[in-house]
């Protein structure tokens, strides 16, 4: 089955001030761009609360949300962009997105009609127990999905779902890298 997953960058009612939220924020940069001194950088909010800056000496990255707030653009002090989706969710919070991402999901070992180039490594997430089971699975797989997309996979296989009690669905597989079309 194919997917379309995005990216969770991190939480813009949360930063600055949460250290998770800010490392989940740096990570993306620093993957998404390749920039090694936004490890150190300070970050602030503007004045007028529509952008988030980071910088470290010279350089610096700006998040500035649009005025409909359901998307962001991130520019680098070089010139280099992105667009960031965004939208109101988990408990009233505005949270940010990158891209949206085909990805290959299947309960077998394989991927029909592709090839395997590169085994990944195992995802796993957890699912709170929700109201009905198929939230719960859902939620999980979400969480799959974007644990495959931070480690650059096209798709999971071999995947799985463990109900577990009273206290939600577990969803697993693994991650993989596929050989182009050909």
């Amino acid at each position: 089955m194919v997917r379309m997953g995005k990216l969770y960058v991190f939480c813009w009612s949360k930063a600055p001030g949460d250290n998770d939220n800010e490392e989940r924020l740096r990570g993306f940069l620093k993957s998404k761009f390749d920039i090694n001194w936004i490890e150190n950088a300070e970050i602030k909010r503007t004045d007028d609360g529509d952008a988030i800056v980071l910088s470290s000496g010279r350089n610096s990255v700006e998040v500035r949300l649009s005025k409909d707030l359901d998307k962001a653009t991130v520019k680098v002090n070089d010139g280099r962009t992105c667009k960031l989706g965004a939208r109101v969710e988990r408990g009233n919070k505005l949270q940010l997105y990158y891209g949206e991402h085909e990805i290959f999901t299947t309960t077998t070992e394989t991927v029909p009609g592709r090839e395997i180039s590169e085994l990944l490594g195992t995802v796993y997430a957890k699912s709170l127990k929700w109201t009905t089971e198929v939230r719960a699975r859902n939620s999980a797989m979400e969480k799959v999905i974007e644990q495959a997309m931070k480690m650059g996979a096209d798709a999971i296989v071999g995947l799985r779902y463990d109900r577990e009690a009273e206290s939600g669905v577990g969803a697993y597989g693994t991650a993989v890298k596929l050989k182009p079309k050909k």
